[in-house]
């Protein structure tokens, strides 16, 4: 017996509405396998299984409809599922993996929910002295933090410390070295100019030496001239 578009739309409510009831652990298998059967009646390929069935007994069993009317039916009928039938057919399958792909993240795997019970049963198996340890620990923990950056900061202190220390003394070497030269060549300098003015005195002296001497003789020919 052919299936009506509207009773398929209502086999589609009750599907749902069946699924929606579905929330136990142990109905997850069969609520996936429902969801495949509900993508399947949302398909293009069976809303137009409804459409074409619809159309043959609308139109092809309707012996009041020329042939030129059910050939022009026809056609419509045809190019509206051929139009983009092979992109809808991707669309499907992207929209089914989403799907799929949600469904399974809002669900625990096994293993995650074998490592959840683990955890819970090591939580309720410790002891109280166990519990009021992990505080005086995470206390301790804290403290040494503490301790370890409270250390590096004085570390970095005695970094910056040194080495303005260096640095001053740097600053301190060069300018007493340029001190240190610029009197070494002003002593070189009044050296010089000491020296020089020794030399002009002895060559005065000298001068004044041979004057002397030649004064002296030519007083000595006068007289001697005048005794003659």
């Amino acid at each position: 017996m052919p299936v009506k578009k509207q009773e398929a739309h209502r086999a589609l409510e009750l599907l749902e509405d069946y699924h929606a009831r579905l929330s136990e652990p142990q109905d997850r298998a069969l609520r996936i396998a429902i969801e495949r059967v509900i993508r399947i009646f949302k398909s293009r390929l069976f809303q137009a299984l409804l459409d074409i069935q619809e159309f043959y007994e609308l139109t092809l069993l309707d012996d009041s409809k020329s042939i030129q009317q059910k050939t022009a039916e026809t056609l419509q009928i045809a190019t509206k599922w051929e139009k983009d039938g092979q992109a809808v057919k991707i669309a499907d399958n992207q929209r089914m993996r989403i799907e799929s792909d949600t469904e399974n993240a809002k669900e625990p795997s096994a293993e995650q929910q074998q490592q959840q019970q683990q955890q819970q049963q090591q939580r309720s198996s410790r002891s109280p002295q166990q519990l009021q340890q992990n505080p005086q620990q995470q206390q301790q923990q804290s403290q040494s933090q503490g301790s370890k950056s409270r250390s590096g900061s004085q570390t970095k202190s005695q970094i910056q410390i040194e080495s303005l220390t260096q640095i001053h003394q740097h600053q301190h070497a060069q300018q007493r070295k340029r001190i240190l030269v610029s009197l070494h060549q002003h002593q070189n300098q009044h050296q010089s100019q000491h020296q020089h003015q020794h030399q002009y005195q002895h060559q005065y002296q000298h001068h004044y030496q041979l004057r002397l001497n030649s004064g002296n003789q030519a007083k000595k020919l006068k007289r001697a001239f005048e005794s003659t």
